[in-house]
């Protein structure tokens, strides 16, 4: 397989959520066959760290964070390909959380709303329904579970 990668940092101002206390993000952006995807572990999480994945990349292996990337560089690239936009008829979700991958969308965001977003919190006036619905249309579009 062949791919390119641009490495970045994302920088935050404070932590992010009780068990982040860096402010420095790293991850790379991967492209294979025109689509573009995002390689950026969690290692609060239980990910390993971007230079453990990029390793594992290069050495031919795989891991859930490798495998979502190059699901979602591969779906961009067909969308491209197509012409249409994977977003086309969605709206901006009015809050977003970080949380577990393996959990269901509606179980991962009843959660967060009950938490009260985390550091994240929704826009005045939104509902869990509106905030939710978001979150729940975008998986099968993008070949994940819901």
């Amino acid at each position: 397989m062949s791919y390119y990668i641009h490495p970045y940092t994302l920088y935050s101002r404070g932590a992010l959520n009780a068990v982040s206390q860096r402010r420095e993000f790293h991850g790379v952006l991967i492209m294979v066959d025109g689509g573009v995807g995002c390689l950026h572990p969690w290692p609060e999480f239980g990910d390993p760290p971007i230079k453990d994945q990029l390793d594992l990349l290069r050495d031919g292996g795989t891991s859930k964070v490798i495998e979502r990337a190059l699901r979602m560089a591969a779906v961009d690239g067909a969308a491209r390909r197509a012409g249409v936009s994977l977003f086309a008829g969605l709206e901006i979700p009015p809050c977003h959380y970080s949380w577990d991958q393996n959990q269901p969308v509606s179980r991962r965001c009843a959660a967060s709303w009950q938490r009260g977003g985390g550091r994240s919190r929704p826009r005045a006036g939104t509902t869990w329904g509106r905030c939710c619905a978001g979150w729940t249309a975008l998986p099968p579009r993008l070949g994940m579970p819901g």
